[in-house]
């Protein structure tokens, strides 16, 4: 019982051992004593002790600390809680091999593609009307004459047009149900077009925030010129299909999916800037 140790903060706590726990906690005794049994000078924790832990209700982190306490297994905790860990980890690793988790990776790199095509084809469409039509706001200008009308539309049915072509690919291969994970026709519409603008969306916040710190057009901003496209399009499908965006860069395992292109994305952005420097399209290679 804590209240032994720290009176003053958990006096409260009683003194009888508290009779509902977890399955997690006879897992744990159950590490601590192999055969149900550990003899030592400070304490002892025994097949009686695990006893304790059969109710199904459910139990703070006090209750754990608590019966780990009481039955005088604190010195074997911090050795145990690994062990439990390593060995959960193993059983569900035994369903999750390496094959599957690069395929999670590569499907959430292909659904984001029509992400990635906007912001390269909004500078080839670009010109004209500025979005900010020139004006300025506390002396600096809203976005800048590197954002216009022409290039933030452009960009973003480019973006769709990729997704389309992407979902005719998945159709011709037989997957006519969620198109490789874009989701069922109509709705991945929605999808593709949320990605495509969120993304030039995500640029021109990028732009305006630049403008704001005193940064011309073309000045470096590092992390922020590599992923401020990621973050509007993320933010804005999340907006309006949580569920997809769950789905496929957050739940269990697709995690690696969203890490994997936070990694890549440095490397494809400044790849793609440098041809289009090299092309002419650019004037700066970053």
């Amino acid at each position: 019982n804590l209240s032994y140790g720290f009176p003053g903060a958990f006096g409260y706590m009683q003194k009888v051992p508290h009779r509902s726990s977890l399955w997690s906690l006879y897992l744990l005794s159950s590490v601590m004593t192999p055969g149900g049994q550990q003899d030592s000078s400070s304490g002892s924790c025994s097949m009686e002790n695990k006893a304790e832990l059969s109710s199904t209700s459910m139990v703070s982190s006090f209750d754990i600390f608590r019966v780990i306490y009481w039955n005088g297994c604190f010195p074997y905790t911090l050795s145990a809680v690994a062990k439990t860990l390593k060995e959960c980890g193993s059983m569900f690793l035994s369903h999750m091999d390496a094959l599957d988790v690069i395929v999670i990776m590569l499907t959430g790199f292909w659904l984001f593609l029509p992400a990635m095509l906007p912001n390269s084809a909004a500078v080839v469409f670009g010109g004209g009307t500025k979005m900010d039509f020139g004006r300025s706001w506390r002396g600096k200008r809203i976005f800048g004459d590197g954002k216009s009308w022409r290039g933030f539309f452009g960009g973003a049915f480019s973006g769709i047009a990729l997704g389309l072509i992407l979902i005719g690919i998945a159709a011709l291969c037989g997957s006519d149900s969620d198109y490789w994970g874009f989701g069922d026709f109509y709705g991945n519409i929605g999808v593709l077009a949320t990605l495509s603008f969120g993304a030039v969306l995500g640029d021109l916040c990028g732009a305006f925030i630049k403008r704001r710190l005193g940064l011309e057009r073309g000045a470096k901003a590092p992390v922020l010129d590599q992923y401020d496209f990621v973050i509007g399009a993320m933010c804005l499908t999340a907006l309006f299909f949580p569920d997809w965006v769950y789905a496929h860069y957050i739940e269990g395992w697709h995690i690696a999916a969203l890490i994997f292109l936070i990694v890549v994305m440095f490397a494809i952005h400044r790849s793609v800037n440098i041809v289009g420097y090299r092309m002419g399209l650019k004037k700066e290679p970053w």
